[in-house]
């Protein structure tokens, strides 16, 4: 059973995360830049522990894919592209889905991979990682701060590990 960080959310009855000290719901303003992970953890008796380097890699891909969005966030120029269903699309998810992606197939290869701006990829290991590189897309491309990557595993018991990772918070269950 891993145990929260300093600042660790956990997760309340009502499924919203909350900080200790902090009312049930109410969740703590972001801080700037990519900071500290904010750790919830899940206590759910249905599901095996999950592998904490499962936890681990899919936090640093994030945190990648996050710091490589930065890299776009509110510059001149931004190509802004429609994709079929009239969504937009920037330079950005589609290199920091790039990135998952390569960091995905080399460490777990046989893992299958669902992202909303590649091809799906089938894999044999019965896992598979779903990706959203900018969720919020309309926001970053305004230059909003409210956008953040998004990473799941969802394995044969169902989520195994799901975070998400913003202008200042990682937010992750952690494996009981």
């Amino acid at each position: 059973h891993a145990t929260p960080s300093r600042g660790a959310c956990t997760r309340g009855p009502d499924s919203h995360a909350t900080s200790p000290g902090t009312k049930k719901g109410v969740r703590t303003p972001p801080r700037q830049g990519l900071g500290s992970p904010l750790v919830a953890a899940d206590s759910s008796p249905r599901r095996p522990p999950v592998d904490q380097t499962l936890v681990d890699f899919a936090v640093s891909i994030a945190r990648e894919a996050g710091e490589l969005t930065l890299e776009w966030f509110e510059a001149p120029g931004l190509d802004v592209a429609r994709k079929t269903d009239g969504s937009p699309v920037t330079a950005a998810d589609r290199e920091a889905e790039r990135l998952l992606r390569d960091r995905i197939a080399v460490a777990h290869p046989d893992d299958s991979v669902i992202g909303v701006e590649g091809a799906d990829r089938s894999g044999l290991s019965g896992r598979t990682w779903l990706l959203d590189p900018i969720d919020g897309t309309e926001s970053f491309i305004l230059g909003g701060p409210v956008y953040a990557t998004l990473v799941e595993l969802v394995d044969e018991h169902g989520p195994a590990v799901g975070l998400g990772i913003g202008r200042g918070h990682v937010w992750t269950p952690v494996p009981h």
